[in-house]
């Protein structure tokens, strides 16, 4: 189990994107991974797993999650 708060929050963009890619990676090897982020649209390039937004489960890609 792998859990990160806001791992990119001070990076730059390029930093970030390789933070959030070794993040998938380690999901892709079959870890779990439970990320904090702040910013929806780096969050919505992650795989397409079930996301948590104030406490609701919502299904990847749902509109609801850009509220």
């Amino acid at each position: 189990l792998l859990l990160v708060d806001e791992p990119v929050a001070a990076l730059d963009p390029a930093h970030q994107l390789m933070v959030m890619r070794l993040l998938a990676d380690e999901a892709r090897a079959g870890r779990i991974v439970l990320a904090v982020l702040h910013d929806v649209g780096l969050a919505l390039r992650l795989e397409p797993e079930p996301r948590l937004r104030r406490g609701v489960a919502y299904e990847p890609h749902d509109a609801r999650l850009l509220d």
